[in-house]
């Protein structure tokens, strides 16, 4: 048996496991990083990069909005070249009805300090969007500080700005089971390696009840899949980041484009790609945007997503068992927020309190007010898949 020992150990080598890492690595404390496969190998490395402020419920709003900050000094802080851009992001209204609820949810937005979103016409959305088919929208809202980054890039930049400041990231190494010390959290034991720390940090999205259940630990989340295709690089097309009710897309860097939707009912979490719904999910986005007709696709996957029961994450301790913290149920918002998340994640285990209150997403709320969708506040996490 190999021991080791540290301050915080954190399962889970995503965005939101190394940004975590990073910012407890900048207080001074002893960090090991535990990835069952390699770091972004699972839904930090298979999403389409979108940077999104806009159809944020509100206690998430202001994490959105703080993250956005912090990504326009990301590269120089990282020393990386994130691609990070604010091309902003448009979210179509297939109905009267629906545009009615983009204009109330952008006041909403507007009342919360979000003052870069408005609805537009369908003019005016065929303005920023020339490319988009006529008739396909009645009109969108649109935020021109959204944007979008390249996903693998920032988290492995993130893992290599954690290693340089002594965190050990152990890759290829699925942990077995939490050593608890009577309710106290004692390491974790992954084959024949035991860690001991006094603080754990799950991050591991769909897969966190596979490890917390033993301990009595139920999170309602429930696991389903993204799934993204990229075509050949293509002359601009689409500048912002385009959500409609049932497929997106968004022009990367390259000029490659990224075409994705989310499925719902897909529980799979195989990173393989249902050559179906990549078929059904061209034949959608060639409806909004026809000069993709003739696009190639190169390569497709699929990606894990964990789905929250009121479409908010799940942060901070577990109580009951004492040095127990969780980050998971990130619904699909995790990249965009993360720069933000892992400091307030790392403020919270190395100081004991965060700068934003995290309370909102206390693993406990379920318990106490069977929390689920507030179907009065609409956000773009409620549009999702329902048009299929």
């Amino acid at each position: 048996m190999i021991e080791k020992k540290a301050d915080v150990v954190i399962v889970g080598g995503g965005i939101i496991g190394c940004s975590t890492a990073y910012g407890l690595a900048k207080m001074g404390i002893k960090v090991i990083v535990i990835e069952r496969d390699y770091v972004a190998s699972q839904g930090s490395g298979r999403n389409a990069g979108g940077v999104r402020v806009q159809g944020r419920l509100p206690a998430e709003l202001p994490i959105a909005m703080e993250a956005v900050e912090i990504w326009k000094t990301l590269d120089k802080e990282l020393g990386i070249n994130s691609e990070y851009r604010q091309t902003g992001n448009v979210f179509l209204a297939s109905s009267e009805k629906e545009k009615e609820l983009h204009e109330k949810m952008a006041k909403r937005l507007q009342k919360q300090g979000l003052k870069d979103v408005r609805v537009l016409s369908e003019q005016e959305v065929r303005k920023v969007i020339p490319a988009l088919k006529q008739g396909m929208c009645k009109g969108g809202s649109y935020c021109t500080i959204d944007g979008m980054a390249n996903p693998l890039n920032t988290t492995f930049g993130y893992a290599n700005a954690a290693a340089a400041l002594g965190v050990e990231i152990i890759e290829h190494t699925k942990v077995d089971s939490i050593d608890l010390a009577n309710t106290r959290v004692d390491g974790v034991t992954a084959g024949d390696l035991k860690v001991k720390c006094d603080t754990l940090m799950v991050a591991i999205g769909s897969w966190s009840n596979d490890l917390m259940e033993p301990l009595g630990i139920k999170i309602p989340i429930t696991p389903c899949r993204n799934q993204i295709f990229v075509t050949e690089v293509l002359p601009p097309i689409v500048e912002p980041f385009l959500l409609t009710p049932i497929v997106y897309c968004n022009q990367t860097y390259n000029g490659n484009m990224f075409v994705g939707n989310v499925d719902p009912d897909d529980y799979c979490l195989g990173n393989s790609a249902n050559p179906n719904e990549t078929k059904r999910t061209a034949r959608d986005i060639i409806r909004y945007i026809p000069a993709l007709a003739d696009a190639s696709i190169i390569r497709a996957w699929g990606g894990p997503l964990d789905l929250s029961a009121d479409d908010m994450p799940i942060l901070g301790d577990v109580p009951g068992t004492e040095g127990l913290v969780v980050a998971c149920g990130f619904s699909g918002h995790g990249f965009a927020s993360a720069p933000y998340i892992g400091k307030l994640l790392s403020e919270h285990i190395g100081l004991g309190k965060s700068s934003y209150s995290l309370d909102a997403f206390r693993y406990k709320r379920f318990q106490e007010t069977n929390a689920k969708v507030d179907e009065n506040v609409y956000a773009y996490g409620q549009a999702i898949g329902k048009n299929r």
